[in-house]
């Protein structure tokens, strides 16, 4: 199973820690350094590409809840003039089509605030990530 991004940016943060600390001792502390904060970059762009990713799925989601809304509100449009010409086949038909939206917005709801959660931890991460950074690079 693939690892969290948000477990792998930890594992990598403190991992680069100790490891900094265990050999920073004897060897050249500047280029460990350097090291560290190549990975923790690495760790970065792989965060923000995961971002990306979701940003853009978030965007088709929302894309997608708004052209079925407007397609229920049009049905409701037609649903009125079918009953004034008594046209009970297309009334069964745009009521069908109207309930079939009704059934896929409530998971494409959950999906976007599936998808706004996994955003803000993202952006969490990447915080976290720059803070860490900034503070390697100081030292």
């Amino acid at each position: 199973m693939k690892e969290s991004i948000s477990a792998r940016i930890r594992r990598i943060i403190t991992g680069t820690a100790n490891s900094i600390v265990s050999r920073i001792e004897g060897l050249a502390p500047e280029a460990i350094l350097e090291q560290a904060i190549a990975e923790v970059d690495g760790a970065l762009d792989e965060v923000r590409a995961e971002l990306g990713q979701l940003v853009a799925q978030k965007h088709h989601v929302t894309k997608a809840i708004t052209k079925l809304n407007q397609e229920h509100t049009r049905l409701e449009e037609q649903l009125g003039e079918a009953q004034r010409q008594g046209r009970t086949d297309l009334l069964e038909t745009a009521v069908s089509r109207q309930i079939g939206i009704e059934d896929q917005l409530p998971a494409l709801e959950d999906q976007l605030a599936s998808l706004g959660s996994q955003e803000q931890e993202l952006n969490a991460a990447i915080t976290g990530v720059v803070a860490k950074r900034n503070e390697m690079e100081e030292e």
